[in-house]
């Protein structure tokens, strides 16, 4: 989905935050537009100048 937006009706949920020295990593799930699970995610920000300057993206399918 880092090109393009397959699906545009999803929502993100995020089930917890996790600072992460000078960035923070967020756990969540992607719904579709009936609430169900796509995929599980992993979101890991690195923060420089107080600007997010990479985000490294972990996913694992809604199956398991």
């Amino acid at each position: 989905m880092r090109d393009e937006r397959p699906m545009t009706d999803t929502t993100h949920a995020v089930d917890a935050v996790y600072p992460r020295g000078p960035g923070v990593a967020v756990r969540g799930r992607l719904l579709d537009s009936d609430g169900e699970v796509l995929f599980a995610f992993v979101d890991v920000f690195a923060v420089e100048s107080g600007r997010l300057a990479t985000l490294e993206t972990y996913t694992r399918s809604g199956e398991e």
